[in-house]
């Protein structure tokens, strides 16, 4: 039986030697959520075309144009968010609740003086572009993989493993690039060996019993951002604007991955992450109103250039005891680590993204809009600090595609002071097919095995969306709801393909299904002048 290690399906194939930094990793910090003042979000997020709003500064500057008046408003958040979890019948769920403080800004309007230009406004501003914090666990009471399995493979795939200079991986200060830190985990922690008579190919722990799995995931962190804009109102019928965004980003990961053997023992993977870094981009943007009751936007954002480092650190415990003597599986409580303050710099380039809006205004009474955002995830592109690019762009362009939001607002004005409104919005899973359903493509890849093999897939996410306004003079108070629900496929690690005579077999392990729901309230405070 040859092994192949794993081919471009296999999500493992893009995992370096690092840590973490794979396409998936790239996705998590280049998708954002929709985030903005109440009114913002009660509409769906639907303000391409509309404008005079804070949340404008992020989403379509032109939007700065539309203010006739100065403004300062800040938004707080209330999140009650559940993790549901299947894994092969066992589920579990998970609840927890946070407090945010989710947008501020200040726009201020300055008159002009010259033909046809109404006004010239100048805004700043800091939104909360995405919240990492989420707590899951999964449970497979018979998994029909194991680890040892993932881990000999990756370790067979590179089997020049086999005398690795450690102390010169300790006194980088970081990962190999000829080295993987999963096999020696796996190899002195003693969940893999030697196969008999080899010197260089590798076999997981001798049992036939199928484990008890868990996966426990605790996330943190956020993805903050804050605006410089400006704009202008040329004859009431034009509006445009710019913003330059500089980001800052910071996300921690606790992950413990544990398998049990029954009355033989097992052993237990741990891992810690921290990505710390920052970022800048430019948005540009411009609102049509050919009359009264139309308007049409247009944005468009750059990518983010992402400074990120990364801090990592990894241990595996192990009790496992097959009941023989003289066997290396006997581990007599085995702990072994991954140097303490390891770390990896690089560079992260996201995706353009662009907008396109209309909306329809019935006078003083209400609004109906609609907004289309278009964002090819393909174009993600990591480089390390020498500007060298990465084999995980190979399989973002592979495995990644454009992805497709589009957002739908009402607002009915039901007095002069009192508004009610309403909206829904959708963000498409931008992860191919043949990724998303196990399917093989042809050719070998370069694999390194990193010392977090799990990984999710995303599915999509819908947000329902309702609130209200309500206006005292200068005074405004805006509240919303939003529900907002993400599914994804999780796997503690990836599928492993190998040649038995001339087929070639897949041993797929089972992922399970995690459904993430958010239920947020909402509250801006306002103030005009």
């Amino acid at each position: 039986m040859k092994r192949l290690g794993l081919l471009s399906v296999c999500l493992a194939a893009t995992l370096t030697s690092l840590f973490a930094q794979s396409e998936i990793d790239a996705l998590k910090y280049s998708k954002t959520d929709f985030n903005g003042t109440a009114r913002y979000m009660a509409m769906g997020g639907a303000f391409g075309a509309l404008g005079g709003d804070i949340s404008c500064l992020t989403n379509n500057p032109a939007g700065i144009g539309v203010y006739r008046t100065s403004e300062f408003a800040g938004t707080m958040n209330m999140n009650f968010q559940s993790a549901n979890s299947n894994w092969n019948g066992t589920g579990i769920s998970m609840n927890n609740a946070k407090f945010n403080f989710n947008n501020l800004g200040y726009v201020g309007t300055f008159k002009s003086n010259a033909q046809g230009f109404v006004n010239f406004n100048f805004g700043i501003g800091y939104n909360r572009q995405k919240d990492y914090y989420r707590n899951y666990e999964t449970h497979n009471i018979s998994f029909n993989r194991s680890l040892t399995d993932y881990i000999s493979d990756v370790t067979n795939r590179y089997n020049n493993w086999q005398g690795i200079n450690e102390s010169a991986l300790l006194a980088d200060n970081a990962y190999s690039t000829v080295n993987s830190w999963i096999s020696i985990l796996g190899y002195d922690g003693k969940i893999i060996d030697l196969q008999p008579n080899s010197s260089n190919y590798y076999q997981p722990m001798n049992t036939s019993i199928a484990p008890s799995a868990n996966l426990k995931i605790s996330e943190r962190g956020y993805q903050d951002e804050y605006n410089i804009s400006f704009g202008g109102n040329i004859y009431d019928v034009v509006y445009f604007g710019a913003t330059i965004g500089i980001t800052d980003l910071d996300y921690r990961l606790s992950a413990t991955y544990d398998e049990d053997f029954s009355n033989l023992g097992g052993f237990t993977l741990n891992n810690f992450l921290n990505t710390k870094g920052s970022g800048i981009n430019f948005k540009a943007g411009v609102i049509l109103r050919p009359t009264d009751y139309l308007r049409f936007g247009l944005a468009v954002h750059t990518p983010t250039y992402y400074k990120l480092t990364d801090y990592f650190d990894a241990n595996l415990a192990n009790n496992y005891q097959d009941g023989t003597s003289n066997h290396p599986y006997n581990s007599e409580n085995t702990h072994v680590y991954v140097p303490a303050n390891s770390y990896t710099e690089y560079s992260l380039q996201t995706p353009m993204k662009i907008q396109a809006s209309a909306a329809f205004i019935a006078g003083k009474k209400g609004i109906l809009s609609m907004e289309y955002e278009y964002v090819d995830y393909s174009k993600m592109n990591m480089k390390d600090p020498d500007g060298y690019g990465w084999d995980a762009n190979t399989y973002i362009g592979m495995d990644m595609k454009a992805g497709q939001n589009i957002k739908i607002g009402a607002e009915y004005r039901v007095t002069p002071q009192f508004s009610l409104r309403a909206g829904y919005a959708n963000q498409s899973s931008p992860i191919k097919n043949n990724l998303i359903n196990n399917v093989v493509k042809d050719g070998e890849v370069d694999v390194f095995g990193s010392t977090l093999p799990h990984y999710t897939l995303d599915r999509g996410t819908n947000y329902y969306t309702a609130g209200f306004g309500y206006r005292f003079g200068s005074i405004y108070t805006d509240f919303a709801f939003v529900s907002r629900v993400n599914k994804e496929d999780v796997y503690a690690f990836s599928p492993e393909g190998y040649y038995d005579n001339t087929n070639l077999v897949w041993n797929i392990p089972e992922k399970a299904t995690l459904k993430t729901k958010n239920n947020q309230l909402l509250f801006t405070l306002g103030y005009k002048f």
